[in-house]
C-alpha cells in the first residue's frame, strides 16, 4: 500500500505538469522513479526513433553534485556506451547488483563519475521500440523484479497523462481554430 501511494503520489505532481516543456515533465518523471525506487541517483531520458542515441534530459539532483566530470553530455551513442546502454540494445531491463563485479560489456566509469554500488536500467517501449530510459542507482539494498515492475508501470502511467493532456491541448486548439474558421468576416 505504501508503495502504491508512493506511485499514485508520483503520478499526481506528473499531471499537475503534464503539459509542460520536456525538461520539466522529465525531472518530474526522474523524481517519481528514484523516490518510488529509494535510489540515490538516477537519470531520465528518450531514445531517438532509430534508437541509435539517448538524450538525457533529467539527471538527479544528487548525481550532478557528487559528480565531477569535466563535460556531462547529455547525448549518449547507444553503440559506444557501456553496459547500462544493454537496457536499450537488449530491450529488456538491466539490473546490475554488485555493481564492481566483472561483466562482459562494462567499459569501466569516466574519471570523476560517481562510484556505482548497484544499477537499474528500465527502457520504455511503445510501438515496439524504445522510446525512453529511466536509470536509477545505489540505492541501499539490491534492485529486483519488483522494481522493474514499479518503474515500468510508473512510466507507462506517466507516459499515458502526458498523451492524454497532449491530445487534450491539440483538440481544444482544433476547436479554436475551427471556431475562428466559422466566423463570418464582414468588411
Amino acid at each position: 500500500l505504501k508503495a502504491e501511494h508512493g506511485r499514485l503520489d508520483a503520478l499526481w505532481c506528473i499531471a499537475s505538469v503534464a503539459g509542460g516543456d520536456v525538461k520539466t515533465v522529465s525531472d518530474h518523471i526522474l523524481r517519481g522513479v528514484t523516490q518510488l525506487s529509494q535510489s540515490l541517483y538516477g537519470f531520465y531520458g528518450f531514445v531517438s526513433p532509430d534508437e541509435s542515441v539517448l538524450t538525457i534530459h533529467s539527471w538527479s539532483g544528487q548525481a550532478m553534485t557528487d559528480c565531477s566530470m569535466a563535460s556531462k553530455p547529455e547525448q549518449f551513442p547507444v553503440c559506444q556506451a557501456g553496459v547500462w546502454a544493454e537496457a536499450i540494445r537488449r530491450r529488456e531491463p538491466l539490473i546490475l547488483n554488485g555493481y564492481s563485479a566483472a561483466r562482459e560489456g562494462k567499459r569501466g566509469l569516466p574519471d570523476g563519475h560517481v562510484l556505482l554500488t548497484n544499477l537499474l536500467v528500465v527502457p520504455f517501449l511503445s510501438n515496439r521500440r524504445v522510446t525512453a530510459v529511466a536509470a536509477v542507482a545505489n540505492r541501499a539494498r539490491d534492485y529486483g523484479q519488483e522494481d522493474v515492475t514499479q518503474i515500468t508501470t510508473f512510466l507507462a502511467s506517466a507516459q499515458e497523462l502526458v498523451d492524454r493532456r497532449r491530445g487534450e491541448a491539440s483538440l481544444r486548439l482544433a476547436q479554436r481554430v475551427a471556431q475562428v474558421g466559422s466566423w463570418r468576416w464582414d468588411i
